[in-house]
C-alpha cells in the first residue's frame, strides 16, 4: 500500500519588502581597507609582545653588576606578592631619585635567578645592592618602606666608583 504524503503545500511567497540585496562591484579600495584592518589587528599585539619580551629580557639582565654603576637586583618568584609590593617599594624610592638608578629582578623560577640566589644565600622577597664594583653593599629581606629604600639608594649612589680609562 502505497504512503500518503500528508505534509502541507507551501504557500506560496510573498513578495519581501525589503529590495533583495546586491552584491557589490569588487573594489581593490575595499580590499586595501580591509588588508590594512587585518593587518592593524595582527600587528598591534605581535609589537606588544615584542616590547614586553625585550623589557622582560632588559629587566633580568643581571650582566650590568659590577659595570660600574650602582644596581639593585630584586629576587623574586611569580605569583609571590609580598614580592610584588617589595618591587612597587622599590620603584617608588627609586622614582625620588635625582640620578637614575639600575633596578633589574631575578626570577628564581629560572635556572639564572635561582643560580642568583643560591650564590648571594638569599631568597624571594630580596633586594641585593650592589656597588659600581659589583661589591654587595647591603641585603634588604622582605618588604622594606620605599623612605628606607630611598635613603638605602641614596647612600648607594655616593658611595666611590671606579675610574674609567
Amino acid at each position: 500500500m502505497p504512503r500518503k504524503n500528508k505534509r502541507p503545500k507551501a504557500a506560496p511567497s510573498k513578495p519581501s519588502s525589503r529590495p533583495a540585496a546586491r552584491k557589490r562591484p569588487f573594489s581593490p579600495k575595499r580590499l586595501i581597507r580591509g588588508l590594512l584592518v587585518a593587518v592593524a589587528i595582527i600587528a598591534v599585539p605581535a609589537a606588544w609582545f615584542a616590547m614586553e619580551a625585550r623589557q622582560a629580557r632588559e629587566v633580568s639582565d643581571l650582566s650590568v653588576i659590577g659595570g660600574g654603576e650602582p644596581v639593585v637586583v630584586q629576587v623574586h618568584e611569580p605569583g609571590c606578592t609580598s614580592c610584588e609590593q617589595l618591587l612597587e617599594q622599590a620603584q617608588e624610592a627609586r622614582s625620588r631619585l635625582d640620578e637614575e638608578l639600575i633596578l633589574r629582578r631575578a626570577n628564581i623560577a629560572s635556572s639564572s635567578g635561582r643560580r642568583f640566589a643560591y650564590e648571594y644565600g638569599v631568597s624571594q622577597s630580596t633586594l641585593v645592592l650592589f656597588d659600581a664594583r659589583g661589591e654587595v653593599v647591603e641585603v634588604k629581606r622582605g618588604v622594606v618602606a620605599a623612605d628606607e629604600l630611598e635613603a638605602d639608594f641614596v647612600a648607594l649612589q655616593s658611595l666611590p666608583r671606579p675610574r674609567r680609562r
